[in-house]
């Protein structure tokens, strides 16, 4: 989903969606893509992601790490 997407959807400033995205991508919860100028996000692949290791998150200088584990729901298919 485009940035500007997420905005208009969510009503927030596009800084804080920018800042909150940007952890989120660290913590390998999220992708992105550049086209052109124009940023594009979607979920991760998350069964081949290990979500809630905070060492995992360290290791890779991620803010996310300050945050502890993580449980994630995903809606059922």
């Amino acid at each position: 989903m485009h940035v500007t997407a997420i905005q208009k959807k969510l009503k927030l400033p596009q800084s804080n969606i920018s800042c909150h995205l940007q952890i989120l991508r660290e913590g390998g919860v999220v992708v992105n893509r550049r086209e052109g100028h124009n940023m594009f996000y979607s979920i991760a692949d998350l069964t081949k992601h290990r979500l809630g290791k905070k060492t995992e998150l360290a290791k890779a200088k991620s803010n996310a790490a300050k945050f502890g584990p993580v449980e994630l729901v995903l809606p059922k298919k």
